[in-house]
């Protein structure tokens, strides 16, 4: 959930800042036991529920000035994790290009629908007992995940 506010330049360029709410449920450790004896092995991972407030800016250009317009549009931001766990799994820099488009309902108000790839930094623990006592660390990578977007302009 976000809200977006922010000033139209005109009927094809908008820019603005916004805040919003994300609930997750993520990779929080990943770990892999081998034992050379047993001939067998271990795979496993754990999830966690977490509460992200995210800051943004987006920018915003509509392709043209009809009652149903495309548009291209971008939010870049931070992701910030409510909890205190020292694992802050999607915490950080974030970004979001999506193409959408606007269905006017009046010259001021619209209802949109967006197709966006959200990219984060992503840190978890992994495990692996193959490697001894060394086995533990922390691990970053880049999460992504499609989005879709609808709401109301006005």
């Amino acid at each position: 959930m976000n809200f977006v506010g922010g000033y139209r330049f005109n009927d094809y360029f908008f820019i603005g800042a916004g805040a919003g709410y994300e609930y997750l449920d993520g990779l929080y450790y990943t770990s892999y036991e081998y034992h050379s004896g047993a001939g067998n092995s271990y795979h496993g991972t754990s999830n966690d529920v977490r509460n992200n407030i995210k800051v943004f800016g987006r920018l915003k250009a509509n392709l043209t000035n009809t009652k149903v317009s495309p548009f291209f549009a971008v939010d870049l931001g931070a992701n910030i994790g409510l909890s205190s766990n020292e694992i802050k799994m999607a915490n950080g820099f974030y970004f979001e290009p999506g193409f959408g488009c606007d269905f006017a309902i009046s010259p001021k108000q619209a209802i949109y629908l967006m197709l966006a790839y959200n990219g984060i930094g992503y840190d978890y623990e992994a495990f692996d007992t193959t490697l001894g006592s060394a086995g533990h660390e922390m691990r970053h990578a880049l999460a992504g995940k499609f989005a879709i977007h609808l709401g109301f302009r006005f």
